[in-house]
């Protein structure tokens, strides 16, 4: 969700937050001279943007602890490291793909662009279909979501001269782009499956906010291993994730 550019809320503590969300917008209209213009109000509701709380323990024993240095490998800077990102990983699939039932809600969960022909397959034209179900203000600085093996079936679409649809790219920090929008692989949405949310395209920066508050909390302790000599590491973050906006983005279903 961040890498396709989802808004980024850090909140020191985690209590709920009413988030505005949007349905519709105002329209204006042509006015004879003198005539009385129409009101055209947008359309807005609420979401609430519940923090919930992932964590891990990771048990090391003292020796390996004592040991840290030998070799040049630090331990509890590695069990740090993949501690913290363990529980990252564990939020990430909540922002993906949630149900919004005591988890976040997931960017997958917007609303439904194109129904795909095939449950085993995706075509060029259903990848426009699903482009052009956003409209045209959101698809300025639009993004695609998908699987990894999603994004690989997706890499050999061609069009009708048999020219490949995708763009990689070519410089570093630039992604690779499909029909002229950036591409992220996300390993916790659906493969290509029957009835999958399998791709997701739209603009993530006013479509999906996403939530850490506190920041990742790393806490040590041996008391309730005092038998056996271990050390005990805890991870902890609380986060959340819910659709802003639900104009801006848009997802393909197979069949």
């Amino acid at each position: 969700a961040l890498q396709a550019g989802a808004t980024l809320l850090q909140t020191a503590s985690g209590e709920d937050m009413l988030i505005t969300t949007v349905t519709s917008y105002s329209t204006g209209a042509l006015v004879a001279e003198g005539g009385t213009i129409g009101e055209s109000d947008p359309a807005f509701g609420q979401s609430t943007l519940t923090t919930y709380k992932y964590a891990a323990i990771t048990d090391v024993s003292s020796e390996l602890a004592e040991d840290q240095g030998v070799g040049n490998f630090n331990v509890l800077n590695f069990v740090a490291d993949q501690g913290g990102a363990a529980v990252g990983r564990a939020l990430s699939a909540g922002w993906s793909t949630g149900t919004g039932s005591s988890q976040p809600q997931g960017f997958v969960n917007c609303t439904k662009g194109v129904d795909a022909a095939s449950a085993t397959a995706i075509t060029a034209n259903e990848l426009i279909d699903l482009q052009h179900s956003v409209t045209a203000p959101y698809r300025q600085g639009a993004s695609w979501a998908m699987n990894d093996s999603t994004l690989k079936a997706v890499r050999k679409l061609v069009d009708s001269n048999g020219v490949y649809i995708w763009a990689p790219g070519l410089r570093a920090s630039h992604p690779d782009e499909l029909l002229g929008n950036p591409v992220y692989a996300d390993t916790n949405m659906d493969a290509i499956a029957t009835a999958k949310k399998t791709v997701v395209y739209g603009n993530f920066e006013r479509g999906y906010f996403a939530r850490i508050a506190g920041g990742v909390r790393v806490e040590s302790t041996n008391a309730d291993k005092w038998s056996t000599d271990l050390i005990s590491v805890r991870f902890i973050v609380k986060g959340g994730g819910v659709i802003a906006d639900t104009n801006a983005l848009r997802h393909l279903l197979q069949a």
